[in-house]
């Protein structure tokens, strides 16, 4: 779960895939999330992610809560 806590800006959370397809990377995942808002994001299947999830954000205003499934 991810909060952007900053009351006036929008952030992005982005997820870093490590697979590839044909030899080529994916493209990373990006979340935007507006100000204010909580968004679930997730699940992420090892096969595509890896066993250690990839995480960056632009801001220290966006919030992670991780859930175990």
């Amino acid at each position: 779960e991810v909060r952007n806590a900053d009351a006036s800006n929008p952030h992005n959370l982005t997820v870093k895939l490590t697979s590839t397809v044909d030899g080529q990377a994916v493209a990373s995942r990006v979340y935007a999330l507006a100000a204010t808002t909580k968004r679930r994001i997730g699940p992420w299947p090892a096969a595509s992610y890896g066993d250690l999830v990839q995480v960056d954000v632009d801001s220290t205003q966006l919030k992670l809560t991780a859930y175990h499934l």
